[in-house]
């Protein structure tokens, strides 16, 4: 369901929490669902399982008319030239690092073109963020219309594309073609992620939560005998516990020398700062999308926790100590970051560290979550074998593939992934991500989400340095986001 701010809401009550995890954990047993049932070695099976699809979508996409090929794309291309092709797909994807783009752009796109050979798809790189928007919207004017758009993040802006008539509805195609997609075979709220005002225009492709990562080895060290994680197994993981946990965790040298040690990284931005705002009972935006809330009780007391943590507590660096610290240099005993980033950020690191939920507020246990979706362009020419292609990109074979640590959405396929990941020593909580997933929400990103990412954290700043309160940050940013909210979409 959405919450009342339009994002995805996906809380779920512990217990079902409990009953999702033993459902993943035996997931391997569901050959129903179509995926593999043991694991897929990442240089045979995969590439197979991944071609099989191709060739299983490669049938609706033959039937598909051939025409001239669109005008040659700008941009980067990353896949083979056409030669004897007679149908040109562009492509436009977010740029990601080499060794993610082999395994979700380029191997999948090759994989389609072998079982579809005569149709070329022409991948074009474009920056990430608002400069995706402007590389589409570029791209049009131009009169080179992508026919497929992997939308890199919320900042990419699927709302904003969705609301200028660029995007497809997929509803009709995914009801058409249920057998193929397996709508059902995504975890509960996934597909929502890619409605905007009621209408399906994106498929997921990754999605994430934030999580809590912690030094182990610091807390045993301050004398902490139970983890963030085991608190959390036990009930006991609240703010209380995460403020008599960081500051036990602050290490004072005696003097006027600065902490040698801080306890926790507060978050002042908005992608992780509004989960303790949503969990205060505050929330950002109105059901209507039209009023900002932040200067609601339930919004003033999310951010004068985090204000007190900072400022009253005094367990995490100022803002001109914060480049002295980072937790990868064991400096910051706890800190939030995107569940799926935390082995990529901090595998070098030389202590003992793991992920855990957030500690759960008054309104409950929510976190933001992180997500890209694909979608189709509403104007283009080759919609069938568009649409034949975004289903090989978001086949469970697909997922499989990728080599990411982001948590793949289709439960035919989680196991494997699990099996994969835990070939790597660290993170060992993996089964919080589910977890974290389901208690999950989205912000709303509205076609003027860019101007709100903008303002956030200008006058956030004035919070994190103490030099204004909560009610006055609250206020003054509710009045600013509510004129923003009167401008037309960019």
């Amino acid at each position: 369901m959405r919450n009342s701010s339009g994002g995805l809401r996906r809380a779920i009550s512990r217990r079902r929490c409990l009953a999702t995890l033993a459902t993943v954990s035996g997931i391997a047993a569901l050959g129903a669902c179509g995926g593999p049932t043991a694991p897929v070695s990442r240089t045979t099976s995969s590439a197979a399982a991944t071609s099989a699809t191709a060739s299983g979508v490669a049938a609706r996409a033959a039937t598909a008319s051939a025409t001239t090929a669109p005008a040659a794309t700008p941009g980067t291309s990353a896949s083979a030239p056409p030669g004897a092709a007679t149908t040109t797909l562009t492509f436009v994807h977010w740029q990601v690092t080499p060794q993610e783009q082999q395994h979700t752009v380029d191997d999948p796109v090759k994989q389609f073109e072998q079982a579809n050979p005569k149709t070329h798809v022409d991948v074009v790189i474009a920056p990430t963020g608002p400069a995706f928007i402007e590389k589409v919207l570029a791209m049009i004017a131009g009169n080179v219309t992508p026919d497929v758009m992997g939308l890199g993040g919320p900042a990419a802006g699927l709302p904003t594309l969705a609301s200028k008539g660029i995007l497809a509805d997929l509803g009709p195609l995914i009801s058409r073609d249920s057998k193929e997609v397996q709508p059902d075979d995504f975890v509960p709220g996934a597909l929502s992620v890619g409605q905007w005002q009621g209408k399906q225009y994106g498929i997921v492709t990754t999605l994430s939560a934030a999580a809590l990562v912690y030094n182990a080895d610091a807390l045993q060290k301050a004398g902490i005998t139970q983890t963030p994680a085991q608190l959390y197994d036990a009930g006991k993981w609240s703010w209380d516990a995460l403020t008599a946990m960081a500051q036990q965790a602050t290490v004072r040298p005696s003097g006027s020398a600065p902490p040698s040690q801080y306890g926790f990284l507060v978050p002042f931005d908005i992608q992780y700062g509004m989960s303790f705002v949503w969990e205060a009972g505050g929330d950002l935006l109105d059901k209507t999308l039209t009023k900002c809330l932040l200067d609601t009780p339930g919004s003033i007391a999310g951010l004068q926790y985090l204000d007190d943590l900072r400022n009253k507590f005094q367990v995490s660096p100022t803002t001109k100590e914060a480049a002295a610290y980072a937790f990868k240099s064991g400096n910051l005993c706890m800190a939030i970051n995107w569940a799926h980033q935390v082995g990529i950020n901090y595998d070098a690191a030389q202590f003992s560290w793991d992920i855990a939920p957030l500690p759960t507020g008054k309104g409950g246990e929510i976190v933001n979550d992180n997500f890209n979706n694909i979608a189709l362009a509403r104007s283009s020419k080759h919609e069938e074998t568009s649409w034949a292609f975004l289903q090989l990109m978001v086949s469970p074979a697909v997922y499989l593939g990728r080599q990411h640590t982001i948590p793949p959405p289709r439960t035919s396929v989680y196991q494997d992934w699990l099996k994969w990941m835990q070939q790597s020593p660290r993170p060992k909580n993996l089964q919080y991500l589910p977890v974290l997933i389901a208690h999950s929400r989205s912000l709303p990103y509205v076609p003027v989400w860019q101007q709100i990412n903008v303002a956030w954290p200008k006058a956030t700043a004035s919070l994190a340095d103490g030099s204004k309160t909560p009610g006055d940050v609250a206020k003054a940013l509710t009045a600013q986001i509510d004129g923003i909210l009167q401008q037309p979409a960019p």
